[in-house]
């Protein structure tokens, strides 16, 4: 997957959310109004696998992902490198049952230092 800054798209079945996330050698590091997101994404081929911790830090937003302060999911899901994007699916059981599915576009490169 190409270092750069992403587009993230995160659905749930409470709601959406909208943010952006910068992605080299594998982490991701980002967020919205409302989340934060980090982790780490590892691809072979088209097949994307790691684990995002998704993290409401905005206590007056509504928690349009769901119920959650905090979670980690177990992401799986695909790479379409002639696209620069991603997709992925991350479902975790606890305390509640969080699903959320995510899609992820390129948008810049790096800044240089």
């Amino acid at each position: 997957m190409k270092n750069g800054i992403y587009h993230l798209r995160l659905y749930s079945g409470d709601g959406e959310d909208n943010g952006v996330a910068v992605i080299t050698g594998g982490a991701l590091n980002g967020g919205s109004g409302i989340y934060l997101y980090r982790g780490q994404l590892s691809h072979e081929g088209t097949r994307l696998s790691g684990a995002i911790e998704i993290r409401k830090w905005n206590r007056e937003a509504v928690a349009s992902l769901g119920p959650f302060k905090a979670v980690t999911l177990p992401v799986k899901g695909q790479v379409v490198p002639e696209e620069r994007s991603f997709s992925f699916i991350g479902r975790v059981t606890g305390h509640h049952v969080v699903h959320i599915e995510a899609t992820g576009a390129y948008l810049t490169p790096l800044a240089k230092l």
